[in-house]
């Protein structure tokens, strides 16, 4: 009599673990470069919108500071 040998799918450990490892690094790089480019972008975004808002006030108070110095003068 002739022994079978091979495992059912149900209890291969190898192929469940072979899976489970393949999924798991899979999602793993997967996740942490998309949150690097996430990181990056809102990075920029917001960096570069800051420097942009910033210079707008501070011109916009400075024109403000200046007239209202030379409303003071003329009183």
């Amino acid at each position: 009599m002739a022994e079978n040998k091979e495992i059912p799918p149900q209890y291969d450990l190898n192929a469940k673990w072979d899976a489970c490892l393949d999924l798991g690094v899979r999602r793993f790089v997967y996740s942490t470069a998309t949150g690097a480019f996430a990181g990056l972008l809102l990075f920029h975004l917001g960096n570069g919108g800051g420097l942009v808002e910033y210079n707008e006030v501070y011109r916009l108070c400075l024109g403000t500071a200046i007239r209202f110095r030379s409303m003071l003068m003329m009183i």
